[in-house]
């Protein structure tokens, strides 16, 4: 498999679960309309040429390949997901970047940001525009998930 993305699109979900982890990671895909795929985690490279759509159906059972934050906690925690994405004036490709942990959204953004920026000075490349998804949850049963996440497309 070479194929090289053309379109993307950005979601996000939130679940809780009084039965496990698991259940509410499963929440938190469904209500970020990406249960039914099998997700395949990449890395944080977007095409230049990939444009950003709106969400689509995604067709049950398909290989997805994603750019995945989730967050995991407990009754009781706030927990972030987020994902950064950096367009940059120069270079082979655009940037993605993602992270999770407990606290508001501007603190990930802010954790998002500073990744970005180091990425782009690592490849001596200047960012010219960057967009921020993130997902936060205040945590009531006794589990919960958060994610944020860039859905590469193949057409």
């Amino acid at each position: 498999m070479n194929e090289v993305p053309k379109k993307y699109f950005v979601t996000k979900g939130v679940g809780e679960s009084d039965t496990s982890q698991l259940n509410a990671f499963d929440r938190a895909l469904m209500n970020a309309g990406i249960a039914q795929c099998n997700l395949v985690s990449v890395s944080s490279i977007l095409p230049k040429k990939a444009k950003r759509t709106s969400f689509q159906e995604v067709k049950p059972g398909a290989i997805t390949f994603v750019v995945l934050s989730k967050a995991i906690g407990q009754s009781g925690e706030k927990i972030s997901a987020g994902i950064g994405i950096a367009k940059t004036r120069k270079g082979s490709h655009n940037m993605i970047v993602e992270t999770e942990g407990r606290g508001t959204a501007d603190q990930i953004r802010e954790r998002l940001r500073s990744s970005l920026l180091e990425m782009a000075d690592a490849r001596g490349m200047k960012i010219e525009e960057t967009s921020f998804e993130i997902s936060t949850l205040d945590i009531r049963r006794r589990h919960g998930a958060a994610l944020s996440a860039v859905v590469l497309l193949p057409k």
